[in-house]
Formats: C-alpha cells, sequence, structure tokens
C-alpha cells in the first residue's frame, strides 16, 4: 500500500481564538497603547473590563453604561436638582419684614421671584409711605427756628428766656418772660397781651351802617371804615352818605363796630362825631358813645341842655364823619 506525501496547509493571518496572552493570544495593554485614539466615545463603543467577580475573566463594557453606572454613584455626594424651567413671571412687591430681601418660589418649573419692600419706618428699612412722604415734602428747609410757645397767665414758660430774631426785628425777653419790640414792626394777631409791653398790632376795614331804634329805614350810598387794633385798645374812623330814608323813629344807631366793647362799666367811650344835612337847627349839637358789650355807637342830639333821640332828623343828603377810641 501506497502511501501519498502529507499535505500541509499554511493558515496565514488567522485570528486567535485564545482567551488571553498566557494561553497565546494577544496582549491587552500593548494592543491599547497602540491603538488609534478616539476623543468623544458614544453610548456604542466599548470598554475592556477584568471581572473581579468572576475569576478576572475578560468582559466589556459600553459608554452608555459606564456613564449610568457613575451618574447613580455621583448622586449620591451631589444635590441632585431635577425639573426643567419653563416660565418666569414678573417680578413680585412685598411689604414684609424690616429690611429689602427677596425670595424665589418654585424655582425649578415655574420661579416666582419677591422682592420685599417693606415701609419705612424708625425701625425699618424701605420706602416712604405717601402720607409720609406728604409730611416730609412739607418741612420746613434747614435752618435754625423758635419752637411756638403761647403766654400763660401773661407769662412766658421759665425754659423762654430770650426771644431773638435777625435784622431790626429783635426781641429780649423783659423781666417776667413779659417781651418787647425793640423795632416799629406791625404783627397781625386778635390776642390781647395782658399787662405788660408787648404791643401786637392788627389793622382792617369795617363797614358803617345807620339803624333806627322804633321804626323806619335808613339806606347808605356810601361808607367805608379803618381800624386799628393795639392790644385791648381799638380805634375805628369811617363816614357813610344817606342816600334815602324812610320815616325813621326812636335812638340813631351806627352799627358794624369791628369789635364788640369790654363788659367792665368802666370802659364807656365817647365817639366824635361830624355830621351835615340834619334836621335841627344851628345851636343843636351831637354826640357819640358807647356802651359796655356793644358792637354799635347812639348818636343823640343835645338842644338847651336837654338829650333826645334823632333818628327822625335823619334825611337823604345826610353825612356823617365818626372818630372813636374803646376798649374791648
Amino acid at each position: 500500500m501506497k502511501l501519498d506525501a502529507p499535505e500541509i496547509t499554511i493558515f496565514a493571518n488567522m485570528q486567535h481564538t485564545h482567551a488571553s496572552a498566557a494561553q497565546g493570544g494577544p496582549a491587552t495593554a500593548p494592543e491599547t497603547v497602540a491603538a488609534t485614539g478616539k476623543t468623544t466615545p458614544v453610548d456604542a463603543d466599548q470598554l475592556p473590563l477584568v471581572d473581579s467577580a468572576a475569576s478576572n475573566v475578560l468582559k466589556k463594557l459600553t459608554w452608555a453604561n459606564a456613564k449610568a453606572t457613575l451618574k447613580a454613584y455621583f448622586d449620591t455626594l451631589y444635590t441632585n436638582n431635577t425639573g426643567t424651567v419653563t416660565n418666569v413671571s414678573a417680578l413680585t412687591l412685598g411689604t414684609t419684614g424690616t429690611n429689602l430681601s427677596s425670595t424665589v418660589a418654585t424655582g425649578t418649573t415655574t420661579p416666582v421671584i419677591t422682592l420685599q419692600v417693606p415701609n419705612a419706618s424708625a425701625t425699618n428699612r424701605g420706602a416712604l409711605i405717601a402720607a409720609d412722604w406728604t409730611t416730609f415734602n412739607n418741612k420746613q428747609a434747614g435752618g435754625t427756628y423758635v419752637t411756638p410757645t403761647t403766654l400763660s397767665n401773661n407769662t412766658l414758660p421759665a425754659s423762654v428766656t430770650n426771644l431773638a430774631t435777625s435784622g431790626t426785628n429783635t426781641m429780649s425777653a423783659l423781666g417776667a418772660g413779659i417781651a418787647t419790640f425793640s423795632a416799629a414792626g406791625v404783627i397781625s394777631s386778635t390776642a390781647t397781651t395782658g399787662t405788660g409791653s408787648v404791643a401786637l398790632v392788627e389793622e382792617g376795614d369795617w363797614t358803617l351802617s345807620l339803624s333806627a331804634s322804633i321804626s323806619g329805614t335808613i339806606t347808605a350810598s356810601a361808607q367805608g371804615g379803618k381800624y386799628t387794633k393795639i392790644g385791648r385798645q381799638v380805634t375805628v374812623t369811617g363816614f357813610i352818605d344817606i342816600s334815602s330814608v324812610s320815616s325813621p323813629t326812636g335812638a340813631l344807631f351806627l352799627n358794624g363796630l369791628p369789635f364788640q366793647s369790654g363788659a367792665t362799666t368802666g370802659h364807656r367811650s365817647a365817639a366824635a362825631v361830624y355830621g351835615t344835612g340834619l334836621l335841627f337847627n344851628a345851636t343843636t349839637a351831637i354826640a357819640g358813645r358807647i356802651t359796655p358789650s356793644e358792637s354799635r355807637i347812639r348818636i343823640d342830639k343835645f338842644s338847651s341842655g336837654v338829650t333826645s333821640n334823632m333818628a327822625d332828623s335823619v334825611i337823604a343828603g345826610t353825612f356823617f364823619h365818626i372818630s372813636l377810641t374803646y376798649f374791648v
């Protein structure tokens, strides 16, 4: 029996099937070093892995699984903020608290930002409310001011020792707190001064009218008057022109004094009266007087020592001038 020569087949570039370099397969480390680099891996890329739980056999790990495992680990170390911001609402203003502050609600979905601006006060830092702004805006400009005070029993409070302004309007306290003016300035006031040397001056106009005590009317075509009040003393002047009368009888009164006379009987005063166009003879005189608690002057006529009413002596065209000083 003849045997043919054996055939020998040479396998070139045959892929190794050994599990490891120790079994004659390729070495992992040298091949990894020699491989082409990839900067950004994708989920399907694979990494070699030695499985310590399976006798250290060689296994593969996808990049997707590597990321998921790392995320699960790092989530235990850092706060995990989840959610998506979908909308940011308008800034909301509040007034709580004692200082400016801000808060954020629902920060991961629809944030609501609240700025707290409390009303300003002695303890709060914040914004002025409208009423406070009005008070602030009405403050006087910077300067030195005298706090207003009032007299008590015609005496300034003990804490007031000197009242002074600049220029010619200087005042200084005298004796028991009664002040005096060093200049001829005029201060308008309706208050009386009591005792002392303060002279509070008030000036103005007043309107005269004539009336009869019993019946009839007296109509004026023109009238006018001025008054000056210094403390409790009042001086008046005035005039009145009569345009028509309607049978006046009784006493004649000149009405409209700017201040009522004082109630003290010692304050009776006489008025100087000048009249023209009256119905009586040349030997008749006229005069006026004011009695306590009155705001009118009574005008009488005198003839041969007899005083009588004179309302019936007034006719159209009668003219009166008067002057009177009295006390309130």
